[in-house]
């Protein structure tokens, strides 16, 4: 999810970049130059979108699935946040 997040970042700023600054030579080059930004700016914004669903569902799973075999427990009480539990071990963080 982060490594598809930073190439539709990428490819994002980069079809900004060719929107913003087109080939001048001839009218073609210049329609030509600002249909590709739009492509690319659309194309970044649409990975960029993906990726960060893709985070945000790993988080989720990570939070909801995965919260069984964690040894520490965090819970919301009226009184603030409640850690409980004992640290994971280096290799239990690994799986």
């Amino acid at each position: 999810g982060l490594a598809t997040s930073i190439a539709g970042g990428v490819v994002l700023g980069l079809g900004r970049r060719a929107g913003n600054a087109p080939d001048t030579s001839t009218d073609r080059a210049f329609g030509d130059s600002l249909q590709r930004g739009e492509t690319m700016t659309l194309a970044g914004g649409l990975t960029l979108g993906a990726g960060a669903a893709i985070m945000l569902g790993g988080i989720v799973r990570w939070v909801v699935v995965d919260r069984r075999d964690r040894a520490l427990d965090l819970s919301l009480r009226p009184g603030g946040l409640q850690v409980s539990g004992r640290l994971p071990s280096l290799s239990a963080l690994m799986r």
